[in-house]
C-alpha cells in the first residue's frame, strides 16, 4: 500500500498536513507588507534572500476569518510548480507517514451534506491519536477558489467586529499587534531580507531535523526511507541496552536502537509515543529512536559551519558540521556512520 510524508501543523487549536514533498523551508513570521488588487487573504509579501514571498493568511482562506497574528506564529515555505507561497500556521508538529489506506475521503465522513463541495479539505485521518484535517494543495495555492461561494459569511454587524485595515487606517499588516511584536516581526524581515545568489535547488541538501534529549540533530532525508511512530515494542531476549526491541513496520520486523549513548544524552527509557526514523543501509533496515522530528530544511554547503558541535559525541568524526537553526545550533549528523561505528551493533556485550 503506497505511502506518503506529509508534515503535520497546526492553527488554531485544530491539526491540518500537507504532503512534505511541496515544503521547502519553515520560518518563524516576519513583518509582511500589504498588497493592492489581491485576494483578502493574500496577507501580504515579504523579501526572502532575493524573492519576494505571498504569505496566505490560511485560516481566511479556509473559514474567510482573518488571523490574529503572534510572534509565536510560523511560516511554511512552499514551492509547487513555479508558485513559491507561504501559509501563516500556528504550530509545527511533526513528518509523519500516512498509508493511502488511513485517510478517509470526507465525502464518507460527511455523506450526508448533498450537493455541497468540499474545496480545501481532500480528507481526514488519525495520527498519533490525534484527528488531522488533510488539505487539497491545488485549491489552497489556486486564486480562483472563492470560499464566499460556499461558506456562509457572517452577518453584517460580526463582520464589524472583526479587525479590518480600512476601519483601523492602518495598513500594517497586524494592526492589532503592539509595539513590541512589530519590533520583533520587523527584526524578523530585515534578516530575511539579505541577498544571496540564486542557486539551483538541486544543489541544496533535504535533512529532517529531530529532537533527542535536549538536542537537536539534522540527518540527511536521502538516509531516511520512512517515519513512524510508537506503538508497541516486542523486546528481543540478550540484546544490549541500546537495543529496545523490534516493531511491525508495514509487515517487516524492524530492529530499533537508541542512539543517545553516541551523544552522551540522558534520554527517557518509556520509548511509548516516541517516533522511529526508518533507515536503510547495505547491512540492512533499522529504526532510530527520536523524540519528535521536528522540520525540514534545505542547506547548501555554504550553510554548513565546520564548527565544533556543542553535543558531546564519542567520536568527532559523526558529525557533518553545524548551522544556525531557531536561535540555536543544530548538529548535523552522518546517521550511516553513527550507526555503523558507534558501538550501536546487536551483537555487542553489554
Amino acid at each position: 500500500m503506497k505511502s506518503s510524508n506529509y508534515l503535520v501543523f497546526g492553527l488554531n487549536g485544530l491539526s491540518y498536513a500537507l504532503p512534505a514533498e511541496i515544503v521547502q523551508e519553515i520560518i518563524p513570521l516576519p513583518e509582511l507588507s500589504p498588497t493592492d488588487e489581491m485576494p483578502s487573504w493574500i496577507r501580504g509579501v515579504f523579501f526572502l534572500r532575493g524573492k519576494f514571498i505571498p504569505v496566505i493568511d490560511l485560516k481566511q482562506r479556509i473559514t474567510n476569518q482573518r488571523h490574529s497574528c503572534l510572534t509565536t506564529d510560523n511560516l511554511i515555505i512552499l514551492s509547487k510548480d513555479s508558485f513559491q507561497p507561504a501559509i501563516i500556521v500556528s504550530d509545527v508538529f511533526d513528518v509523519v507517514e500516512i498509508n493511502e489506506n488511513e485517510i478517509k475521503s470526507i465525502d464518507t465522513v460527511f455523506p450526508e451534506t448533498g450537493n455541497y463541495s468540499f474545496h480545501f479539505v481532500e480528507g481526514v485521518t488519525n495520527t498519533g491519536g490525534s484527528i488531522v484535517t488533510l488539505l487539497s494543495v491545488e485549491n489552497i495555492l489556486s486564486l480562483w477558489v472563492d470560499p464566499s461561494e460556499f461558506l456562509d459569511l457572517p452577518e453584517e454587524s460580526e463582520l464589524s467586529e472583526q479587525p479590518q485595515l480600512h476601519m483601523t487606517g492602518d495598513r500594517y499588516f497586524s494592526p492589532e499587534s503592539s509595539q513590541e511584536e512589530r519590533r520583533i516581526f520587523k527584526e524578523r524581515a530585515d534578516s530575511f531580507s539579505g541577498i544571496i545568489e540564486v542557486e539551483d535547488s538541486s544543489e541544496k541538501t533535504a535533512y529532517a531535523v529531530v529532537k533527542l534529549g535536549n538536542e537537536f540533530l539534522g540527518i540527511d532525508l536521502k538516509t531516511i526511507s520512512g517515519f513512524s511512530e510508537i506503538k508497541k515494542i516486542s523486546k528481543v531476549p540478550c540484546c544490549p541496552p541500546h537495543i529496545p526491541g523490534q516493531i511491525n513496520y508495514h509487515g517487516k520486523i524492524i530492529t530499533l536502537v537508541d542512539m543517545s549513548p553516541v551523544f552522551k544524552l540522558k534520554t527517557s527509557k518509556n520509548y511509548k509515543g516516541s517516533k522511529v526514523i526508518i533507515v536503510n543501509l547495505e547491512e540492512g533496515e533499522a529504526g532510530v529512536l527520536v523524540d519528535e522530528v521536528e522540520d525540514v530544511i534545505y542547506l547548501k554547503n555554504s550553510d554548513i559551519s565546520t564548527s565544533q558541535s556543542t553535543i558531546n559525541l564519542i567520536n568527532d568524526s559523526f558529525q557533518k558540521g553545524t548551522v544556525h537553526y531557531k536561535n540555536r545550533i543544530l548538529t548535523l549528523v552522518d546517521l550511516e556512520r553513527v550507526l555503523l561505528f558507534g558501538s550501536l551493533s546487536v551483537n555487542d556485550e553489554v
